[in-house]
Formats: structure tokens, sequence, C-alpha cells
């Protein structure tokens, strides 16, 4: 199984990147947002993968950040929910906002994603609450989204915040993980502080 690419971007295409790995171009269908974040071509990238095998025709799924991988195998487990069904969640939602809805049960946010109906989402619900609250993803305050804690919900924002800003989905990531600022610090100091790393 092919489960990590280390390689040069040498193509993007609509919902997917070529990465050529010594001299072996792979395509690698990835959520639109992460596509964008490959750009140029030529860039070093390091992918987490997971190979899609059927009777005459294999396929790779990846994105950089490793937690939308185990996510999107988690939702491979759900009856109904195939390859181009969970990428077109992740490709709708990050992650964290993906596990938050599942725990909260909000299956109207999860039908935000093309080609995932109400009858779909409540299963995605029903297989995977216990699964994501195994791992310590708890329900949130008032009903709201369920975050493993506050930190998840707000790193969500600040790095839709960094892109707005023009930054990419990593670069965003590598500098909030830089930044390091204490667990209790507001949502906009956080991003202030990103916005420093990146700077210099």
């Amino acid at each position: 199984m092919i489960a990590r690419l280390h390689g040069h971007v040498v193509a993007l295409e609509d919902g997917a990147v070529v990465v050529d790995v010594g001299g072996v171009g792979y395509r690698v269908h990835m959520p639109a947002a992460h596509v964008a974040d490959m750009a140029p071509a030529g860039k070093l990238v390091t992918l987490h993968t997971y190979l899609h095998v059927r009777e005459n025709e294999m396929e790779l799924f990846g994105a950089a950040d490793p937690a939308a991988i185990a996510l999107f195998r988690m939702l491979l487990t759900v009856t109904g929910i195939g390859p181009r069904a969970a990428l077109a969640i992740l490709s709708t939602m990050e992650p964290a906002v993906v596990e938050q809805a599942i725990v909260a049960e909000d299956v109207a946010r999860l039908t935000e994603a093309p080609g995932i109906g109400r009858k779909t989402a409540q299963r995605i619900v029903l297989d995977l609450k216990g699964k994501l609250e195994a791992q310590g993803v708890v329900a949130g305050p008032a009903g709201g989204f369920a975050a493993r804690d506050v930190r998840v919900a707000e790193d969500a924002d600040a790095v839709a915040a960094l892109l707005a800003l023009g930054y990419t989905r990593g670069e965003a990531r590598a500098a909030l993980a830089a930044a390091g600022s204490d667990d209790g610090a507001p949502l906009e100091d956080r991003i202030v502080a990103a916005l420093r790393v990146l700077s210099r």
C-alpha cells in the first residue's frame, strides 16, 4: 500500500495533483482546497495517501494533512460511502468541522457536501459518532460543534483567516504550530502570532 509520497509537483489538475517521485508520476486525488496549496509546479511536497484498489483500477487519494486522510479512511467504513463521496465531504469542510458535525449529530451540516443526502448523513453519524468519541472528540457546549478541545475548532478558524490573507493551508498550519501560543490565548492572538512567524 502507498501510504506516503514525497516529491515534486509536476502538474495540477481538477481535483488532483501529479507528484514526481524518483521519476515516476503519481496522480493523487485531493480535496479542492488542498490542490490549490500544491502550487506552484516544482514545489516539494509530502502527501499522506490512501490507495483504493478495484478490480481493474487503482487510484490514490491524499492530503498534506495526515488528519484528513485518517478521517477519509474512517468515512470509507460507512456503508454507501466510497472514495469520491469521502473526498466530496473533505472538499466541503475541514476535517475538524466534519468530526464536530458527526459528534454533534448535525445531519444538515453533513448534507452540505455534494452527493450526501440526509439518509447517508444519518448513517455517517450512526457509524462514526462512537468511534470519534472513543478518540476523545466530545460534544461542545449548547449543542454546538464538538471538538477534542476548544483549540481544534479555533485552529480551523485560524487557518481560514490565514487562507483569506493569501497564505496556503500548509503555510498557515506550520505558522500556527510554530507560534505555539498558550491554550487559553484568544483566536485573534493566535492569528497575529502566526502572522509574525510568516513575516520572518
